[in-house]
């Protein structure tokens, strides 16, 4: 599996940064049809000249790479998915929003590190598959005269405190696996959960445990309406 729809490498690793061009003849329909032709947002890239930092207003995670000395000092122009507002998993063009508000600038350090600071992006669905929570960002040259030309893409997993997570179970924004025996998940049910024991999880094959989650998600969804 992809990390994203438009990434070229083919196979899915944690933190594997994967690239492609910014310009590409074989550029995603959706875009397409939006009236994209770049794999950046709307098509626009910020000027270098008095470029400044920038996040977006509701940032909650912070999410660390580093590029090596070699990327030192440059700048970087990233986005990714809004924050979900449901657990259903919607389509690439809901996902990001017309505006793509999810969108920050930064700086590399001297070693080359990069910190994003932005909302926890959401995975979305392109012709039926599912993609991960990802992010897209660009790095200025050496002497940050201009953009290279390609986009670069990494993975993320989001860390969920308390507050986070009583947020979820209020808006419904996610769907919780609580991962205690049933006869706790019995007592003390989370609104929005599903049970699947961990210990039980750990002799499970990735496709039963999809299966399963799948079948226990239709009745949660079936109870936040009626």
């Amino acid at each position: 599996m992809k990390i994203c729809y438009a990434c070229e490498n083919k196979s899915f690793k944690l933190d594997k940064i994967t690239e492609e061009a910014i310009i590409d003849k074989n550029v995603v329909g959706w875009k397409v049809k939006r009236g994209e032709y770049t794999s950046a947002p709307n098509d626009v890239v910020p000027f270098l000249i008095g470029i400044r930092q920038k996040t977006p207003k509701k940032y909650d995670t912070n999410a660390e790479i580093s590029l090596g000395a070699k990327y030192a000092n440059r700048w970087i122009f990233y986005w990714a998915a809004n924050q979900a507002s449901s657990y259903i998993i919607k389509p690439a063009p809901d996902a990001y929003g017309a505006d793509y508000t999810n969108t920050g600038i930064t700086k590399s350090d001297d070693s080359g590190r990069i910190i994003f600071k932005l909302e926890c992006p959401q995975p979305y669905s392109v012709n039926g598959k599912t993609y991960y929570p990802h992010i897209h960002f660009m790095v200025s040259n050496k002497k940050n005269q201009h953009w290279e030309l390609k986009v670069r893409t990494i993975n993320i997993v989001c860390n969920f405190n308390r507050q986070k997570v009583k947020t979820a179970i209020k808006n419904g924004s996610y769907l919780i696996i609580n991962a205690l025996p049933k006869e706790y998940f019995d007592k003390q049910h989370i609104p929005h959960s599903v049970n699947l024991f961990y210990k039980d999880a750990k002799y499970m094959s990735d496709g039963k445990i999809d299966r399963y989650v799948k079948s226990q998600k239709s009745q949660v969804i079936i109870s936040t309406f009626f």
